[in-house]
């Protein structure tokens, strides 16, 4: 309370320190914004025929939801985070978070860092790990993955 009897709220956050990384990649910012229009001009097209087709609304109100969740990481921005926790991901469906101690492998390409749960690549990475996209930030990403993944000895 101040001298007026007023309660104040103050809101502390502590910052990230130098062993955390977080930032946000937004695929419709970066790539043209007429593909979205395109994108959800074909999901209305497609609710519109299903409708016609099944003429029932829960089965379409299930289908929009499905085509929303195969476009979200377009449409949504995504928010990444590496801490000596684990590796994790941020989106408008939820969050992901596999810590370090169950990492096995590490793979990069152009865009991003695969993040798997497997030693070999195999079709269950989708499920089970997660891909972090790079924001102009690739050699600080992979320095960091490549500290807690015990110096690296996971990366391919």
């Amino acid at each position: 309370m101040n001298s007026n009897g007023e309660t104040i709220q103050t809101e502390t956050t502590t910052p990230p320190d130098e062993t955390t990384l977080v930032w946000t990649v937004w695929l419709l910012k970066r790539e043209h914004p007429l593909r979205a229009v395109a994108a959800l001009a074909l999901v209305v097209l497609a609710l519109y025929a299903g409708m016609h087709v099944v003429d029932n609304a829960f089965v379409v109100g299930l289908y929009a939801v499905i085509l929303l969740a195969a476009i979200g990481e377009f449409l949504f921005p995504v928010r990444y985070r590496l801490s000596p926790d684990g590796a994790s991901a941020t989106s408008w469906y939820g969050r992901i978070h596999i810590p370090w101690s169950r990492i096995r492998r590490l793979q990069r390409d152009d865009k991003g860092l695969k993040v798997s749960v497997y030693q070999r690549d195999t079709l269950l990475d989708r499920f089970r790990g997660m891909y972090l996209r790079f924001e102009d930030n690739a050699d600080e990403v992979l320095a960091l993955a490549r500290r807690f993944a015990r110096g690296g000895d996971r990366m391919q």
